[in-house]
């Protein structure tokens, strides 16, 4: 018996998206606007958001994120996801699988089970928009993306959506990503993206993206050069708080110096790093 009919016993209008309805039923700018509105609920207390959970195994972890949206048609989301960085090199799968669960928030009951991969991608990307168009001077034109992986390409897509970018520099460990990602993504946005070797392009940028698991800073006074003491810094745009360890604590200050003059209700972004 399959799956979807053994869920249709107990739950008839169990609605299951896979991976592929949810790529047809939504488009970048959907993304953009469910976030947006779910930043202003959230700070017009109309939903809520605890911690994240966590469950470390030998070769990666799986992260339980839940929300609910308050009010007369009250919704509750959870996503769990695994997140397995050897996947792609090792398995031939994803980084990142999982599924989301969405319930009425009244009574409890199931409404839809999804596929979490397009919804992680392009949620993430979808706050990279609405905090680069909050925060980013006007004028910016240069940006350099910090990882050059499927975050990193959609990271990409999301700056473009809010600045009128004339070059792009992309920077990563591994160096043959590198080159793909630049060849990729000049065809696919007809925009000049080059592959770097270092971080050198970090000190000319007027937007940097980190989307890395480092564990270590990268993002230091040292590569940011002494424009980081003499004007304030490009927003430097966690994509998650893993990616905070991106950057030092003087970087992520110094870019929020900058960006708290243009912080809007509708944008927020991960506590900086601990000294």
């Amino acid at each position: 018996m399959a799956a979807r009919d053994v869920i249709g016993t107990n739950a008839e209008d169990l609605l299951i998206l896979s991976r592929a309805d949810i790529v047809r039923l939504m488009d970048y700018a959907d993304y953009v606007d469910a976030v947006a509105a779910a930043f202003r609920a959230a700070i017009e207390g109309r939903a809520v958001a605890p911690p994240a959970s966590a469950l470390h195994v030998p070769n990666g972890s799986f992260h339980a994120k839940g929300a609910a949206l308050l009010g007369d048609d009250s919704k509750v989301a959870i996503k769990i996801n695994g997140n397995f960085p050897g996947n792609p090199a090792v398995n031939g799968l994803p980084t990142v699988q999982g599924v989301i669960y969405l319930a009425d928030g009244a009574n409890g009951r199931p409404l839809a089970v999804m596929d979490s991969i397009e919804v992680t991608i392009n949620r993430t990307a979808a706050a990279t928009t609405l905090a680069a168009r909050h925060l980013a001077r006007a004028d910016s034109r240069v940006a350099t993306i910090c990882g050059a992986g499927v975050q990193g390409r959609i990271q990409l897509t999301a700056i473009a959506a809010a600045a009128k970018l004339e070059r792009v520099h992309v920077w990563d460990v591994n160096q043959d990503a590198v080159a793909s990602f630049a060849r990729d993504m000049a065809a696919r946005l007809s925009l000049d993206v080059r592959a770097s070797p270092d971080l050198g392009p970090v000190r000319d940028s007027d937007i940097v993206v980190a989307c890395t698991s480092a564990r270590r800073a990268y993002l230091t006074p040292i590569s940011c050069g002494p424009a980081l003491s003499s004007r304030p810094s490009a927003p430097t745009i966690p994509t998650s708080r893993r990616s905070t360890r991106s950057c030092t604590p003087a970087v992520w200050w110094s870019s929020i110096r900058w960006s708290s003059a243009r912080r809007s209700a509708t944008c927020t972004m991960p506590s900086p790093p601990a000294p």
